[in-house]
């Protein structure tokens, strides 16, 4: 239990900061393939149901999701969280909506000056602020997660300071600019949007919308004539795609064991946080869970062409055991997986009406 025990308490111990740059150090070192093994502390071996062992290691979770912590806090602690490290969460906002930009936005060409744009799911409304600053005409930012909204004002007045700053904004630029925005706290599939909108975008929010089929049937009617959706998304079956409670302490761990296994795994190495890590898993995914192919259909069935796409996985390591082996133990829960869905963690849509 000693091991277990370091592995729940590896941030609070070494700080994210630290980790993060202790597992850079041996990525770059180039170690024997860059194997798990050699970027993380193995704890312990654990038997999965087809008998197989793997290995649970220390820092891995932590590593993919350096803040899952703060999902666990209260309102205060994670306020205060973000207080005490408001310019660094500012700076990697801004610089995340940057990166947005110049590889979607810009690499295929698309069009934003003067447009009527929707974001779906805008968590602090930075990159609808950013579209507006490279001439947008007019943003509709909406989010369901209203603790997005018990924070926004924190976050966006301190963003909004910096991105008017960087830009040399006027006070009466800088009002023409919030001229321009609406923000709503409402869920995209119960919307009451009666407008009709160019460009309608979301940023790792597809994976969360629970029918995706109703979903992406109300945007395209909220959806002008020859209007886009642009749609960057962490699909549920990658690496990466459990997020902050369901990415367990082994590669693929959320999708290599059944919800009941899920559960017993939760009792025995995170029972601090299974029911906010049970409740997470059942309400917080697509159901039912769909690999590319199904989510592709999805857009076509609603007349939608996809004009652009790209799939990409985030980390390079390899898992000490082989990806035939995780693809069939990932199978004998979810038949319809691929080596595509496991290996793809980064996915982009653009689809035109």
């Amino acid at each position: 239990m000693g091991k277990i025990r370091y592995a729940i308490n590896t941030v609070r111990s070494c700080g994210f900061s630290k980790l993060k740059n202790e597992v850079k150090r041996k990525l770059s070192q180039n170690l024997s393939g860059n194997k798990l093994s050699n970027l993380f502390i193995k704890m312990c071996k654990y038997k999965l149901p087809d008998g197989s062992l793997t290995y649970l290691y220390a820092g891995y979770r932590d590593y993919i999701k350096p803040l899952h912590f703060i999902a666990h806090s209260t309102n205060t602690g994670t306020n205060k969280y973000f207080t005490d490290n408001l310019n660094d969460y500012t700076k990697d906002s801004i610089y995340s909506v940057e990166n947005f930009y110049s590889e979607i936005i810009e690499n295929y060409n698309i069009s934003i000056k003067g447009k009527k744009i929707l974001e779906v799911g805008a968590g602090d409304s930075t990159l609808s602020y950013f579209l507006l600053l490279k001439g947008a005409g007019e943003i509709h930012s909406t989010d369901i997660d209203f603790d997005f909204q018990n924070k926004h004002k924190i976050f966006i007045n301190k963003i909004k300071e910096k991105l008017f700053c960087k830009y040399n904004l006027s006070d009466s630029e800088i009002k023409n600019i919030e001229e321009k925005i609406k923000i709503y706290f409402l869920d995209i599939q119960e919307t009451d949007i009666k407008e009709k909108f160019d460009i309608i975008l979301s940023n790792t929010v597809l994976e969360h919308i629970i029918d995706l089929k109703s979903g992406i049937n109300l945007m395209k009617d909220l959806l002008k004539p020859g209007g886009i959706m642009i749609h960057q998304f962490n699909p549920f079956f990658s690496e990466t795609g459990g997020h902050e409670f369901c990415i367990l302490d082994f590669p693929w761990g959320h999708v290599r064991i059944s919800e009941e296994e899920f559960i017993n795994y939760l009792e025995t190495f995170r029972n601090w946080e299974k029911d906010k890590a049970l409740d997470f898993y059942k309400k917080s995914f697509n159901n039912p869970k769909l690999n590319l192919e199904e989510i592709d259909k999805i857009f076509k069935s609603r007349g939608l062409k996809v004009v652009a796409s790209s799939e990409k996985r985030r980390f390079k390591w390899k898992p000490d055991e082989p990806m035939s082996l995780l693809l069939k133990q990932a199978r004998r829960n979810f038949p319809q997986i691929t080596i595509r869905d496991l290996l793809s963690d980064n996915v982009l849509r653009i689809a035109k009406s």
